[in-house]
C-alpha cells in the first residue's frame, strides 16, 4: 500500500513545513508494508476562501480529576444479588459527584477561513494528475484551511483521497506536538479503509458515541483526547476487520503508529509528575538523535544544527558563545560527519560563520534548534534540552548526561 502525503503552497492553507516533515518522518519510521511518501501541490495564484465562521463552542472539557480518600474502610455489609431489568439500568451509574472547575483551555480561534469538502478533494485529484499517481494509491492533503463541516478530516468520493485539517491541535492537546495527532488521523482513515468496502460505509460506520476507539466520531471535538490516549480498536471494529480480507501486516503497522502516538502523549503528561526526563540516543557515525521514551521519535537537525547541539552535549560544563572560536577544530570535525562534500574549505567557512558573533548565522541556528526541541519534547520539558544560559555566562544543556546514550 502506497500513501502519498502532500500540502498546498497557498499561504492560507500551507502547513508549517517542519510539522509536515515531522509527520512524514514519524509515519516513515513505522515498520510494515505501508509506504509513506511526501509531495507538494504548487499554485501560482492564491484561491480566496469562501467564508469565515466561528469554530469552537465553549464546551467545558470532559476530563476531570476526582479526589479519592487514601484510606478506605473495609465493607461491613455483605454483598447482595440484584436483577437488571434493562440494559439502560445496567449501564447507569447511581449517585452524583462534585466536579472541580476544569482547567482553562487555550483560547480558541474566534474566526477561521474554511472551504467545502469538494475543494480539498479537487486538490487531491490535481495532485494525482500532476504526479501520475495510480488509482489504487492513497492520497492525503494536509491543510491548515478549515472545512465547512468542522471535521478533523474526511474521505473523498474516490474512496482513496483524503484531507486532514492540521490547525488548532494545541486547543485539544496541551504541550503536544501537532505531528502526533495529524499522523494519527492519517492512519485512522487507513484503518477505516481496511474495515469498510466503500466511502459511504466508512462515513456511516463511525461510532456516534465515544468508546475510546479509533473509529469514534468525536462530535464534541474534545473527545479526540480519549481515543488518542487509549490508542485502541473496540471489539466491534475488530469483528468488522475480521469480516474483510485484509493484510494483517497493514493492521500491525497502523496499530504501531497508534501506540507511538499514545506513548508520546502520555509521557509528556506524566514527565513532570515523575520528574523523569526523556532519554536522548545518539546513534552511529552520522550521530542521529532519537528520543526512545517518546516512541523513538527522531530529533531532525540539519548538519549545522546537529554540530552545535552535539558540541554542547560534549561540554556539560558549558561554553560561552564568545569562546566558540576557540573550539573551531572540534566543530569542524563534527560538521564533516554530516556533510557529503569533501570540500574542507567549505567546512571551515561554515564553521567560521557559526562562531562569528557578528554574523546572524549563530543566532539563526540556535533559534532553529530551540524551535525543533520545543516541538519534539514540549515546552514543559524543553528547558532541560535547550542550549541556554544567562547573558555573558556559559551556555549549556542542563540535561543530566546519564540520560544521553551513545550507540555505534
Amino acid at each position: 500500500m502506497k500513501v502519498h502525503l502532500f500540502y498546498s503552497s497557498l499561504p492560507k492553507e500551507q502547513i508549517d513545513l517542519d510539522v509536515f516533515e515531522n509527520v512524514v518522518d514519524f509515519l516513515q519510521q513505522s515498520k510494515g508494508p505501508i509506504q509513506f511518501t511526501a509531495g507538494k501541490l504548487d499554485y501560482r495564484h492564491e484561491i480566496t476562501p469562501l467564508s469565515v465562521r466561528p469554530q469552537f463552542s465553549s464546551n467545558e472539557t470532559i476530563f476531570h480529576s476526582i479526589s479519592l480518600n487514601k484510606k478506605l474502610a473495609l465493607p461491613k455489609q455483605k454483598g447482595e444479588i440484584r436483577t437488571w431489568n434493562s440494559a439502560e439500568e445496567f449501564r447507569t451509574q447511581k449517585g452524583k459527584i462534585e466536579e472541580p472547575e476544569p482547567e482553562p483551555s487555550p483560547d480558541f480561534p474566534k474566526k477561521e477561513a474554511y472551504m467545502p469538502w469538494d475543494y480539498f478533494f479537487d486538490q487531491c485529484r490535481s495532485f494525482r494528475e500532476i504526479h501520475a499517481i495510480p488509482d489504487q494509491d492513497h492520497v492525503f492533503l494536509l491543510s491548515n484551511m478549515g472545512n465547512d463541516k468542522n471535521w478533523f478530516g474526511s474521505i473523498g468520493p474516490s474512496g482513496r483521497d483524503y484531507f486532514i485539517h492540521t490547525a488548532n491541535w494545541d486547543y485539544f492537546f496541551k504541550d503536544a506536538d501537532e505531528q502526533f495527532p495529524i499522523a494519527y488521523e492519517v492512519v485512522v482513515w487507513l484503518l477505516r479503509h481496511l474495515m469498510f468496502t466503500d466511502r459511504q460505509s466508512m462515513l456511516t460506520g463511525i461510532h456516534s458515541k465515544p468508546k475510546g476507539c479509533a473509529n469514534d466520531f468525536c462530535q464534541n471535538k474534545e473527545e479526540i483526547q480519549l481515543k488518542m490516549r487509549t490508542a485502541d480498536v473496540c471489539h466491534f471494529c475488530m469483528e468488522k476487520l475480521q469480516a474483510n480480507s485484509y493484510n494483517p501486516l497493514y493492521l500491525a503497522q497502523i496499530l504501531e503508529v497508534f501506540e507511538r502516538v499514545r506513548v508520546n502523549l502520555l509521557f509528556r503528561e506524566r514527565a513532570a509528575l515523575l520528574n523523569k526526563p526523556c532519554r536522548i540516543e545518539v546513534l552511529g557515525f552520522s550521530r542521529q538523535l532519537f528520543l526512545p521514551d517518546l516512541g523513538n521519535t527522531e530529533l531532525k537537525l540539519n548538519p549545522k544544527e546537529k554540530t552545535l547541539y552535539l558540541f554542547f552535549l560534549n561540554h556539560p560544563e558549558g561554553v560561552r558563545l564568545t569562546h566558540l572560536c576557540d573550539h573551531k577544530r572540534e566543530l569542524e570535525q563534527l560538521y564533516s560527519r554530516f556533510v557529503r562534500s569533501g570540500d574542507q574549505g567549505g567546512v571551515r567557512e561554515a564553521i567560521e560563520r557559526l562562531v562569528d558573533r557578528t554574523d546572524s548565522n549563530q543566532h539563526e541556528v540556535l533559534s532553529r534548534i530551540k524551535k525543533k526541541i520545543v516541538r519534539a519534547v514540549g515546552s514543559k520539558m524543553a528547558p532541560l534540552y535547550l542550549i541556554s544560559g544567562d547573558r555573558d555566562e556559559p551556555k549549556k544543556i542542563a540535561l543530566d548526561r546519564e540520560f544521553v546514550l551513545y550507540r555505534d
